[in-house]
């Protein structure tokens, strides 16, 4: 798995998050 792929992938969800709380 690639590290940096793995972090896109963590922050775009953590943005989803923050959305949907928001």
């Amino acid at each position: 798995m690639n590290l940096t792929r793995g972090i896109a992938v963590y922050q775009e969800q953590l943005m989803f998050l923050v959305q949907s709380m928001a």
